[in-house]
């Protein structure tokens, strides 16, 4: 189960009935929704990771949050 399954049964999305009775492009405006949340939050960590480039650890630190926030997300940016 991805993190986003697990973020829309926390939120009732997957209650019996709920996701089943969208139809299919409220489902997908409900994950393209979140898709684009995730798309924000890595660009702000992208701006401030740029703010900081003269520190190496910095940086590294930075790009490892971001692989993260796309790996559990499911995110290719």
């Amino acid at each position: 189960m991805s993190r986003a399954d697990e973020l829309m049964y926390h939120a009732g999305l997957t209650a019996q009935g709920c996701w089943d009775e969208m139809d299919q492009y409220d489902r997908e405006a409900i994950e393209k929704f979140a898709r684009l949340i995730v798309i924000d939050i890595d660009q702000i960590v992208e701006k401030y990771s740029r703010a900081n480039a003269e520190s190496d650890s910095w940086v590294h630190m930075i790009e490892m949050l971001r692989q993260e926030i796309r790996q559990q997300f499911d995110i290719a940016v």
